[in-house]
């Protein structure tokens, strides 16, 4: 559990990185091309927000599967009964 923790930790953090290096290959880009027109820009930013908010997704159901092994693990420890259809931690280290 404690290894998926840090593995999920690690992601976060390269979330975050990856998001600052869209956001200056986005503004690098503009400034690199100043006849954009105002169309252009707006498809690039459209285009920066999808990836964004893919890295969003991607991210918050790492931290949904996780939460859900918490929950079993809790339950396990505690002796109650375990969902059997969440996600496993190696299905979620597999990603």
């Amino acid at each position: 559990m404690l290894a998926s923790q840090s593995a999920i930790e690690a992601f976060a953090a390269a979330i975050t990185v990856y998001l600052g290096c869209l956001e200056t290959e986005n503004n690098e880009a503009l400034a690199a091309n100043p006849t954009l027109t105002e169309e252009q820009k707006r498809e690039r930013r459209k285009i920066l927000r999808q990836k964004q908010n893919a890295a969003a997704v991607d991210a918050q159901t790492w931290a949904d599967d996780f939460n859900a092994q918490v929950t079993i693990w809790n339950q396990a420890a505690s002796g109650q009964r375990t969902v059997a259809s969440a996600p496993t931690a190696q299905s979620v280290l597999a990603r």
